[in-house]
């Protein structure tokens, strides 16, 4: 697993947002969950809070910049979690 799949899954275990510049834009996310998408690039699947526009957003791993887990705390259980998320072929963690 690489360094960024080994933050995004440690903030997925913690329940802590991340933060990120994704296309130029930054983005905080709540992250669900984290693998390989069907396309084999790694996919993370998560609740954006700030950002292009708040809600369920997918991100591919290798387009984000500046990754960070920000210790800021979220609840889990956002309405609309899909837990066996169809886009992912393969799953390393998850809430």
């Amino acid at each position: 697993m690489s360094a960024v799949n080994i933050v995004i899954a440690s903030a997925i275990k913690s329940h802590h947002q991340l933060e990120f510049i994704y296309r130029r834009e930054s983005q905080t996310v709540e992250p669900y969950c984290c693998g390989i998408g069907k396309d084999n690039r790694g996919l993370l699947s998560a609740w954006q809070v700030y950002g292009e526009s708040p809600g369920w957003r997918q991100f591919h791993v290798d387009d984000m910049v500046g990754l960070r887990d920000n210790n800021k705390v979220f609840q889990p259980g956002r309405v609309g979690y899909p837990p066996n998320d169809s886009a992912m072929q393969s799953v390393h963690a998850h809430i």
